[in-house]
């Protein structure tokens, strides 16, 4: 779904509830949609996602690494890119067919050389069908300086609320976590997932702590001095003895 809405968030309440998945997308993927003082975005499950008020992680592979071409790809252009454009003709480097607009919310980054910037990125906005040997990306800003396609590298990174999975599953554990979700979710399904505000998460522990950190499944606990998991929130009430182990955080996801 071409993302004609060039500021990305949705006014009013969505035809999609909070509360309600869809298996037709109604909105672009990583659209904004603000209720009071909490934030959401529009995602697609990457897989089946159960068990509700969890951070659910980002399960895109960085694009050249293993596998990374089922979700991004490392390429360069077809053309040459001329100051002023917004559209850009990508090589595709593999064999995976990627549908229109499937990058719609991701991010172009352009590395080149004897130019300057040297290296730039924009946001996409859109793609054309991409074939096993081509495919055209849209961008949000334009191309900042001419520079021949022979010298240009390309990698296209999916948007961060296209593949959203369960903690855990996948080769890798260690993963980035990016929404919370207020419902079950159908493979492939679309869905509203919280970023920001207020937010009860599923605790594995709540003590006394202000800041709240990500436990690897998806629940919050407290932050341990020299801790490098990342970091859900803060804690909106105090917990007074710091045995109650439960309450409401501010989410901060962005």
């Amino acid at each position: 779904m071409r993302d004609f809405n060039r500021d990305g968030v949705l006014v009013g309440r969505p035809d999609q509830d909070i509360f309600e998945e869809s298996e037709t997308q109604m909105y672009p993927i990583g659209m904004m949609h603000e209720r009071h003082d909490r934030r959401f975005r529009y995602c697609q499950a990457y897989e089946a996602i159960g068990g509700t008020c969890r951070g659910l992680p980002d399960m895109a592979i960085v694009p050249g690494d293993t596998n990374g071409s089922t979700t991004g790809m490392e390429t360069s252009l077809n053309t040459a890119a001329i100051v002023g454009d917004y559209a850009l003709d990508v090589k595709n480097p593999g064999s995976t067919a990627f549908p229109i607009d499937e990058f719609v919310g991701g991010l172009m980054v352009v590395y080149s050389t004897g130019v300057i910037p040297p290296i730039w990125c924009a946001r996409i906005s859109g793609n054309d069908l991409f074939d096993a040997t081509n495919g055209t990306i849209y961008i949000d800003e334009k191309v900042p300086v001419a520079v021949a396609a022979s010298t240009m590298g390309v990698d296209i990174h999916p948007s961060r609320y296209k593949n959203v999975g369960t903690s855990g599953s996948g080769s890798l554990t260690l993963r980035t976590f990016v929404v919370v979700n207020h419902i079950d979710v159908t493979s492939e399904y679309f869905f509203w997932g919280q970023t920001l505000g207020p937010c009860w998460v599923t605790p594995n522990a709540f003590g006394s702590g202000r800041i709240k950190v990500f436990h690897s499944n998806g629940t919050i606990t407290d932050r341990a001095d020299g801790s490098i998991s990342q970091i859900a929130g803060n804690a909106m009430m105090a917990d007074y003895n710091g045995g109650y182990g439960d309450g409401v955080i501010d989410l901060r996801l962005e």
